[in-house]
């Protein structure tokens, strides 16, 4: 066996098989919720809003981020909270006091 073939043979064992239709379908749902819901943020007439992005996985939508108030943090999860396809929101943004540089949770 020459080294070529070696190294292709460890390649090929490494790859990932092909994704099947059911996962591609999921995948390009997760996008699209996950565009929506970013697209909601990013609309807001709020600025810090925007800075805030989403992960979806299993019908939950996850905000994560940084935002100066608790207020904020409220208006971010009321943007995406009726995005077609979530069925919870998940508000995972750190409230950051700019005075003192602290976050909490």
């Amino acid at each position: 066996m020459t080294t070529t073939n070696l190294a292709d043979r460890e390649l090929a064992t490494c790859e990932s098989p092909p994704a099947t239709g059911d996962q591609r379908d999921a995948a390009a749902r997760r996008s699209k919720i996950i565009a929506a819901a970013e697209g909601r943020l990013r609309a807001s007439p709020y600025l810090s809003l925007r800075t805030i992005y989403c992960e979806f996985h299993e019908g939950m939508l996850i905000l994560r981020g940084s935002l100066p108030t608790y207020y904020m943090k409220q208006q971010a999860q009321a943007a995406v909270a009726d995005v077609e396809g979530v069925g919870r929101v998940f508000n995972q943004i750190e409230v950051c006091s700019l005075d003192v540089l602290r976050c909490d949770d």
